[in-house]
């Protein structure tokens, strides 16, 4: 049987993981935030090195609940001097469903978007998943947005 003092030994301990936890919430919630004063931010690269640049990506963020995402819709380019950037152009918040399960499945909203803008700028559109490496978005089931987009850049073109 514990004492009292290895009781409240093991709650503080547990107290201090929560608060290490915490800090680092904080800590990357601060960096979104001062990413967000500036209006773009340095990619995550992480397992995305190995998508083609520049490309458009959706950048999925679990969120607390366990099918909920948050999907940064964003530009990824290779900054003039050197490094890559992610141009955020979008956001999107998925509450129920699993993208792991629906891969086709995209943002409702988002969705539609980088597929227009996939065919207007002639990039590739990209998944990026926690945990897995980039996939590339099939966007058959898009190709109105995708078609109208390149009608759009050819519009503007004459």
């Amino acid at each position: 049987m514990a004492t009292a003092i290895e009781r409240l030994e093991t709650v503080l301990n547990a107290k201090d993981d929560e608060i290490r936890e915490l800090r680092e919430k904080l800590d990357g919630a601060q960096r979104l935030l001062s990413a967000a004063r500036e209006g773009w931010r340095y990619a995550d690269v992480g397992p995305s090195a190995d998508a083609p640049v520049p490309r458009l990506e959706l950048l999925y963020i679990p969120r607390p609940h366990w099918d909920d995402y948050q999907v940064h819709y964003r530009l990824v380019m290779r900054h003039l001097q050197g490094h890559l950037v992610a141009i955020p152009v979008g956001c999107t918040t998925i509450e129920g469903g699993e993208p792991n399960v629906e891969p086709d499945r995209l943002p409702i909203y988002d969705g539609s978007h980088i597929a227009h803008d996939s065919g207007y700028l002639s990039l590739p559109a990209y998944r990026i998943m926690p945990g897995r490496l980039p996939e590339r978005i099939n966007l058959d089931q898009y190709l109105i947005q995708v078609e109208l987009g390149r009608a759009h850049r050819l519009e503007e073109a004459t």
